[in-house]
């Protein structure tokens, strides 16, 4: 590798091992000032600092013997290493019914052109449960070059192609490479009984940012990553209406400008997995050369449990190592998330959900990423999953409707949610299958829970009450779940 370039590279156990085998790595490097090494979990980033030739060792404690790998720094550049390209996707979890609709699967190689289009390979972990088109190592389907829609930031993209059709219960991995590309990357497939989803949840996406001028409108098509059928009764709606507005319905929709200035575009409700957002910026091309920005495409993320992801952080008239991102990361027991550069390597941890809030040095914005974290394998008595906010405020002797949703489940099924609260003198709820009335009695903080008996999660909702309209738009809402106690011998330690 040459100076200043860097490489990830994933470990693996062969053999029988114990099920934590993923937190057992550990690595040394003979000369740290020749090549810097960062880890998570089985995968290691490594970046060239100065010339020179090392050794990085990387063991686990169940290995038999370590791995050691010779690492040469060229100091010239004479290697002639291309730019960096990664493989991303907005289908690493992907549910489907045996004998119901095929998936199209699609891969971007961000930075790809179309000579890269040999160097896709596809492996599937178990071709008895699902069957790839592409018949796994060779991609059939046809592969196009996208480009984002910001006028003065071009990213390559090679999108690659393959029909994923379901043969039988069971879950199933595909993992797709590139010999261009720095990393590679798992798509989970589940597959379960026919008839188990009225229509399983459906993911939608675009690329880039949307640009409009003051005064103009931009038409704008969503795509569907995944999912069966219509997407329902969507609703589309601009973060900021001062800036801009939007009129949509199904999949597609019109912004219009009406000043200068960044806000978001939401489209959620129907049939959504998750909520689909995205940057939009208004201006003409002076105001758009004039601000710096950054921005991640797709904040809604599904992974499996031990899965890796690397999401890429895009930036709007930054150099390449002008700004520096850090993440705040509340549940690190549900997914562990690393910075390198403007890249966030997750790894899924255990079955949940976390909100990763990435900020910056030189832009000075937040930008939250939603993550959710699926089982490996399938549970045929509990496939719909309970989606909705995680909070809500009203005022005392107030009341709001508050809507949450049975993703994937029949209308018959949505009518045996079940709602409950912790604290009826505090807040009290008259529910109504997918939505409650939520009614403010005394001032304070509860907390709602809603269930099902085919739902793998149950979902929990922060109520707090006010007293004055004022307060729900002044106060700031902490949220804390502590999942660590220091106690000392001989002291007890109650916590509620």
């Amino acid at each position: 590798m040459n100076m200043a370039e860097s490489k990830y590279l994933s470990a693996t156990m062969v053999g029988a091992v114990q099920s934590d085998y993923n937190d057992k790595y550990t690595y040394s490097s003979a000369t740290p000032d020749i090549v810097e090494v960062v880890q998570n979990k089985n995968t290691f980033y490594l970046k060239g600092l100065s010339a020179g030739i090392t050794i990085v060792t990387v063991n686990n404690e169940y290995a038999d013997f370590p791995r050691k790998m010779l690492v040469i720094v060229d100091g010239t550049g004479s290697m002639q290493v291309a730019a960096e390209k990664y493989i991303s996707t907005s289908q690493n979890v992907i549910q489907m019914e045996v004998g119901g609709d095929t998936t199209l699967l699609k891969m971007a190689l961000v930075g790809g052109i179309e000579a890269d289009r040999n160097g896709f390979s596809w492996t599937v972990s178990d071709s008895s449960i699902i069957e790839v088109a592409s018949n796994s190592g060779v991609v059939k389907n046809t592969r196009r070059v996208r480009r984002s829609v910001v006028d003065n930031e071009w990213i390559e993209k090679l999108v690659a192609e393959a029909v994923i059709t379901a043969k039988k219960v069971g879950t199933a991995t595909i993992t797709v490479a590139n010999t261009n590309s720095e990393n590679n990357t798992t798509v989970l497939v589940k597959v379960y009984p026919r008839g188990t989803f009225n229509t399983a949840g459906v993911d939608v996406y675009n690329t880039g940012v949307y640009r409009v001028e003051a005064g103009g409108e931009k038409a704008i098509t969503l795509w569907t990553s995944s999912g069966t059928g219509s997407i329902g009764d969507v609703i589309w709606e601009v973060e900021d209406t001062a800036i801009a507005a939007v009129t949509g319905t199904g999949l597609n929709g019109v912004l219009e400008g009406f000043a200068n200035g960044i806000t978001y575009l939401t489209v959620k409700g129907g049939n959504l997995r998750n909520p689909f957002k995205q940057v939009v910026i208004v201006g003409d091309d002076a105001y758009v050369k004039s601000i710096k920005y950054f921005y991640i495409n797709g904040v809604y993320k599904n992974i499996g449990i031990g899965h890796n992801l690397i999401i890429s952080i895009d930036e709007i008239n930054l150099q390449h190592g002008e700004n520096t991102y850090s993440v705040v990361n509340t549940r690190p027991d549900v997914v562990e998330a690393t910075v390198i550069g403007n890249r966030i390597l997750l790894q899924g941890m255990s079955r949940g959900e976390a909100v990763l809030t990435v900020s910056d040095t030189v832009v000075g914005i937040t930008n939250d990423l939603y993550i959710k974290v699926d089982e490996s394998n399938i549970s045929v008595d509990t496939p719909y999953y309970i989606s909705g906010d995680t909070y809500v405020g009203v005022v005392v002797g107030g009341t709001v409707q508050f809507p949450v949703s049975l993703v994937g489940a029949p209308e018959a099924e949505k009518g045996k949610l079940i709602w409950a609260t912790e604290d009826g003198a505090v807040a009290g709820i008259v529910a109504n299958g997918e939505e409650a009335r939520i009614e403010g009695k005394s001032f304070g903080q509860t907390k709602i829970t809603v269930g099902h008996a085919k739902s793998e999660n149950t979902k929990e909702i922060v109520v707090y009450v006010v007293k004055n309209a004022s307060d729900l738009l002044n106060n700031v809402l902490l949220g804390s779940t502590k999942l660590h106690y220091l106690i000392r011998k001989g002291i007890r330690n109650i916590s509620k």
